[in-house]
């Protein structure tokens, strides 16, 4: 949980440490919205992980909402455009085949696809990648160049759309072995 220094409070906003979780929510909503003080999307987050930490189940839809907002404002400042690029896995151990994984990225405004056409067909081998495992891993990728300061919550995955073809190296079907798909995501 994050930490809030009281002293980056203005005093006319001086919680007491036993005010309750609903308190703390409003000063969230004051911080988001700018309800007589700067928007200050950091510092809202901020409240409204207190006020989820102690019972208030609506912070949980402001700390996404506003992690959406973040991430979609961060988006909006990479260039648009189609960035491809291809790696391949040397094999799958029984042929000597390399196995290319493609992706393509596309910014459009405040939004991301990521799209593994051209990845390779499913192999035998234990590589294949769950599609969720291939979207974990993008979430993390795009994650991993987001601001520090965007919350790492539900609402960053929201503006990130993750396509991969069925039956692939990527995206598997029933009865695909993918025990080692660490190997590939």
């Amino acid at each position: 949980m994050a930490r809030m220094e009281m002293s980056a409070i203005p005093a006319s906003l001086v919680v007491p440490s036993e005010a309750s979780a609903e308190a703390y929510y409003e000063l969230g909503l004051m911080y988001a919205s700018g309800r007589g003080i700067p928007v200050d999307l950091v510092t809202a987050q901020k409240w409204f992980n207190v006020a989820q930490a102690r019972g208030c189940g609506r912070a949980a839809a402001h700390r996404q909402e506003l992690a959406l907002e973040m991430t979609r404002d961060e988006i909006a400042s990479w260039p648009d455009g189609t960035y491809r690029f291809t790696d391949y896995l040397d094999d799958d151990g029984f042929t000597d085949a390399p196995i290319p994984i493609a992706v393509a990225i596309t910014v459009a405004g405040d939004r991301l696809i990521v799209d593994y056409a051209g990845s390779a067909p499913q192999v035998p081998a234990a590589l294949n990648s769950t599609k969720s495992y291939t979207n974990s891993c993008t979430y993390l990728s795009v994650r991993s160049v987001l601001r520090g300061d965007v919350p790492n919550n539900a609402g960053v995955f929201r503006c990130i759309e993750v396509r991969a073809d069925e039956a692939s190296i990527v995206n598997p079907v029933m009865p695909a072995a993918c025990a080692a798909r660490a190997l590939t995501g």
